[in-house]
């Protein structure tokens, strides 16, 4: 049997290992890999978290990332989406709406350089970056910016007058002809009159 096949044998074998570390390690594991219980925490009350959130909802509608922006306030960028997720809603929609507008024009501020300055590499790239950002903003906000389809049906139904006599003709011989004859009940829509 090879030795690569069986389960216990290691993919690194022959690669020295680096130092392992304890729990109480920063960085290694446990409450120190989530940041530990020095990590600063977004304010949740009075004038700094005014200030805070302001300040992030600014940066982001001036088109900064998240990961920008968490790096700024040190948290992760996780925790700075649901803060502004959970904190303010509405002006996070808003902002982010405004940012990805904001990627768009600067995607076709880069093509109006490349064009100027006949750089076929800077245009490429505006160009796959303007494509990303137009895409990115129809996907989140398919009500604005997205596709629209509709559908417009029209059904007509037809149905020619020798087909209502042999229908009428056939139904008097199933009852036979001693019974009243069948009646012909016009089910065409009739157009509505509006002035009552």
């Amino acid at each position: 049997m090879d030795t690569a096949l069986r389960p216990s044998s290691r993919a690194d074998k022959g690669i020295k290992r680096g130092p392992r570390g304890k729990a109480g390690q920063p960085g290694i594991t446990g409450e120190a890999r989530k940041g530990g219980p020095n990590r600063p925490i977004l304010p949740r009350e009075g004038p700094e978290r005014d200030k805070t959130l302001a300040a992030a909802l600014q940066a982001y509608s001036e088109g900064f990332t998240l990961t920008e922006i968490a790096e700024t306030h040190q948290v992760s960028k996780q925790a700075m989406r649901a803060w502004l997720l959970n904190e303010v809603p509405e002006q996070y929609h808003k902002t982010q709406t405004a940012g990805l507008l904001q990627r768009i024009a600067e995607a076709d501020d880069g093509i109006d350089y490349a064009l100027e300055h006949r750089d076929v590499i800077v245009l490429a790239c505006a160009r796959e970056q303007g494509k990303f950002a137009r895409m990115d903003l129809e996907r989140r906000r398919p009500h604005l910016y997205g596709q629209k389809q509709f559908i417009d049906q029209t059904v007509t139904v037809t149905i020619e007058a020798s087909l209502t006599e042999d229908a009428k003709l056939l139904l008097n011989r199933i009852r036979g002809a001693v019974q009243q004859p069948v009646q012909v009940i016009d089910v065409t829509p009739q157009p509505k009159d509006e002035s009552i």
